[in-house]
């Protein structure tokens, strides 16, 4: 077990509230953009992932800015203790309903995730996909998917450990951070970490598995359709490999701190900067997932091109009419 603690300012809980907030300012715009375009400029081609898409763009959102505003948390691993520095705090929400909020919108991008190959797979293998039974299995399956995640945390975060229970496990697992910590407003620990553990891998292992269920017969379809232009059946790889990419390469922005996490359960080693990091890294999932949305889509990038040069069409067109006259 080995504790870092610089004590610097890049360790203070101003430095790590700027960054959060300095986000905030990014992601809020972008988001809303995100959520823009997803509703007025989703094509008719698009129209069957417009609300996998939508959701997924809502449930980052939320995450990143009850995160980057509304919690603010600062969080020590590998005890899953730490305290709150947002406005919810401020206003008098418990640290516990904090942590529940914070936890369960970070498990919705699985339900999210699954969601989306889904869609996918409803729409090309499915020959049933617009019947009303269909639409009401897949009502019923996405609608327990979210409530299982919406309840798989309530019983731990709701029998957190008192504040002097706290301080002794705080203790005796990091005796060698500041105790000055354990003095923060609002300081808590969340319960059982075996069950933690376990709830998260359940969690986590289910949507998983339906990821995997959706995605192998929804590519080896497209891969094997002959029935199709080749035309048709190139744009179907292209779009699920948008897809595909825009799922993958934001999920491993949270797999990398993930990892550091679950090492940390195993070698006891605390570094008060690098768990600030972690949150952030988290927070930067959302963020990334819209930009690559708006980058890899071609309608959505069509779309951001045209907004981003309303500008240049303007200029342009005063300077026409000035020559002109």
């Amino acid at each position: 077990m080995t504790c870092t603690y610089r004590n610097s300012y890049l360790e203070s809980d101003q430095f790590f509230t700027l960054i959060l907030h300095i986000l905030s300012v990014i992601q809020f715009p972008l988001h809303v953009y995100g959520a823009y375009v997803i509703i007025r400029k989703t094509p008719i081609v698009m129209k069957n992932v417009k609300l996998p898409m939508l959701i997924l763009q809502l449930v980052c959102a939320s995450f990143d800015l009850i995160v980057t505003i509304g919690i603010i948390p600062v969080v020590q691993f590998p005890i899953l203790a730490g305290y709150p520095l947002g406005f919810l705090y401020t206003f008098g929400v418990p640290p516990y309903v904090q942590s529940y909020v914070a936890v369960t919108f970070l498990l919705m991008l699985g339900p999210s995730v699954a969601m989306f190959f889904e869609s996918r797979y409803n729409f090309l293998v499915r020959k049933d996909s617009e019947t009303k039974s269909r639409k009401t299995k897949r009502a019923i399956h996405h609608f327990a998917n979210y409530l299982h995640v919406a309840l798989a945390f309530a019983p731990i975060v709701f029998d957190m450990p008192s504040s002097s229970e706290t301080r002794r496990i705080f203790l005796e697992k990091l005796p060698c951070i500041p105790t000055e910590i354990l003095e923060r407003p609002g300081y808590t620990m969340l319960g059982n970490h075996s069950i933690v553990r376990i709830t998260v891998l359940v969690v986590v292992a289910m949507c998983f598995i339906q990821v995997i269920a959706f995605f192998y017969p929804t590519w080896s379809h497209i891969s094997n359709t002959r029935s199709l232009s080749l035309r048709t059946i190139e744009l179907q790889k292209s779009f699920f490999k948008a897809l595909l990419f825009q799922i993958m390469v934001p999920f491993i922005i949270i797999l990398i701190p993930g990892c550091y996490i679950i090492s940390t359960y195993f070698t006891y080693d605390f570094d008060i900067l690098i768990c600030n990091m972690v949150l952030v890294s988290f927070t930067l999932h959302g963020l990334l997932s819209t930009i690559i949305m708006l980058t890899v889509h071609k309608p959505y990038r069509t779309a951001t091109v045209q907004i981003l040069r309303i500008g240049k069409q303007e200029t342009s067109l005063t300077v026409r009419i000035l020559s002109i006259n």
